[in-house]
């Protein structure tokens, strides 16, 4: 994965000085096209529940930049993209029937592997401050807005020394929703999700209701690439 994410780095860089050098007018669009790494963690999640290993979300997709300004410094941006989001910890998915729970697993239960995976479509909305100017595309950024999310796949993996078992469409509410912060200066920016939607459908946390406001939150790195 680090490999990877040096590898994306340095296309930004190029992709984005080509861009920025073949503008042949003043009316020029930014950060069109985005890559984004985050660490996924939990809001008000149970004081039992731990997650190990680097649970992580990696995002891409395209903003349409709507300047509104002639400076073209502050305008808007709808976006389409994707996420694939990973989870681990000690708290495992189990069904029965058509009925899921939530269990909290001990470290005598020998585990090796314990994961959620999550595939969605995303719609970013932005409000866009920015200090760009057509011939310079190292600037500082702030965007913020809010985002909704449409998960389409879901799977749960679960390996011990006596089990091997994955289970599919997880009682994971489908549509989720947030706040969204991107700040920062040329490549790099710190992005933040905040999540305003309950994680885990009624159904899942029935028998463990401190899961009832469980939300997501997310903190990385968002590259724009122009």
């Amino acid at each position: 994965m680090r490999y990877s994410l040096v590898f994306f780095v340095f296309l930004s860089f190029f992709l984005k000085s080509i861009a920025q050098e073949n503008l042949p007018t003043s009316n020029y669009l930014e950060d069109q096209f985005y890559l984004g790494v985050s660490y996924n963690s939990f809001i008000n999640e149970p004081s039992k529940f731990t997650q190990n290993k680097f649970p992580f979300a990696i995002n891409v997709g395209f903003v349409r930049d709507f300047p509104l300004n002639t400076n073209r410094n502050f305008g808007l941006g709808i976006g389409l993209g994707y996420a694939l989001n990973n989870y681990f910890g000690n708290t495992r998915i189990v069904k029965s029937g058509e009925n899921f729970a939530l269990t909290t697993l001990a470290s005598e239960d020998n585990y090796s592997k314990n994961q959620w995976m999550t595939h969605s479509v995303e719609l970013p909305f932005q409000i866009r401050w920015r200090t760009s100017t057509l011939e310079s595309y190292k600037f500082w950024r702030i965007y913020t807005g809010i985002k909704a999310s449409y998960l389409f796949s879901t799977r749960a993996v679960f390996r011990s020394t006596s089990e091997n078992n994955t289970l599919r469409s997880l009682p994971i509410e489908k549509f989720q929703w947030g706040l969204i912060t991107h700040v920062g200066h040329s490549t790099w920016n710190l992005s933040l999700y905040y999540g305003l939607s309950s994680f885990f459908q009624k159904k899942a946390i029935s028998n463990n209701p401190f899961f009832h406001n469980t939300k997501e939150l997310k903190i990385g790195l968002i590259f724009y690439i122009f």
